[in-house]
């Protein structure tokens, strides 16, 4: 009797537990072993990936690009609209009779949705989540993290001009 039988392993285990290195087809058990900690492990990656996605939305800062977006007479009081100024989609919104405007990257902080103006509610509203935010950016609710980053506006000789030169 040899000492592995005398220990009670067959010699036949043993065999079974060989692997493609030493020549043998992997056993059943070594293949579930691997599949089972191949899912542990996705488990683990998966929601880690999407909390971070979740956390950190796209965010545009350069503003380098500018427009003329012609006379503010011809943007009526209450109203806001989406314009592209360069690669960046930003949200204008002209809130009262006054000759002012407001400006913000149109890119929601959740996940990149494009906002859109609320007439009604006169705040700016994320169409996808829901998120809302007021005429100064901020979050009034939602899951956005943070506020909508401000994008240079101004009014000079009656137009409005989007972006720094």
């Amino acid at each position: 009797m040899s000492e592995d039988s005398a220990r009670g392993i067959d010699e036949g285990d043993s065999a079974r537990e060989g692997g493609e290195a030493d020549g043998r087809p992997m056993s059943r058990r070594r293949f579930l072993d691997f599949a089972l900690g191949g899912t542990l492990v996705a488990s683990g990656v998966v929601p880690g990936l999407l909390a971070f996605a979740y956390l950190r939305a796209p965010e545009s800062t350069a503003h380098a690009a500018t427009l003329d977006m012609g006379p503010v007479s011809d943007m009526p009081a209450g109203t806001g609209q989406v314009v592209p100024v360069g690669s960046t989609s930003v949200i204008v919104v002209r809130p009262g009779p006054e000759e002012s405007v407001v400006a913000f990257v149109a890119a929601c902080t959740h996940l990149g949705c494009i906002v859109t103006w609320n007439v009604g509610r006169k705040q700016i509203i994320c169409p996808c989540h829901g998120a809302i935010f007021d005429l100064r950016g901020n979050v009034m609710g939602g899951p956005a993290p943070r506020p909508l980053p401000p994008f240079p506006a101004s009014v000079q000789a009656g137009k409005i001009i989007l972006g720094s030169a």
